[in-house]
């Protein structure tokens, strides 16, 4: 996961615990061709609710919340996806 990411090699050696950690919770929500269930799902006995798939290291850009900004103004900052959230919804 790490390997394919456009990430210089600093900023790589400084994000390896929330690359696995990104890992083991796609392993956990994702099936494969042995199990019909995830482990999620048998552990919690509950469906896990599957976020929208972005790929780790991608470079996006995240809206400003504040109702008025001026004309010229920046309406968002660059950021990275570095993984998933776990205590909040789905689309922050």
């Amino acid at each position: 996961m790490m390997q394919g990411s456009r990430l210089p090699i600093s900023i790589k050696q400084r994000l390896w615990a929330e690359c696995t950690s990104t890992a083991v919770y796609l392993s956990n929500i994702l099936t494969d061709s042995t199990n019909t269930s995830t482990p999620y799902a048998r552990f919690h006995a509950v469906k896990p609710k599957l976020p929208k798939f972005k790929v780790f290291g991608e470079l996006f850009v995240v809206k400003h919340t504040n109702k008025f900004i001026a004309k010229h103004k920046n309406r968002g900052y660059k950021a990275v996806m570095v993984g998933y959230a776990t205590a909040n919804s789905q689309d922050t």
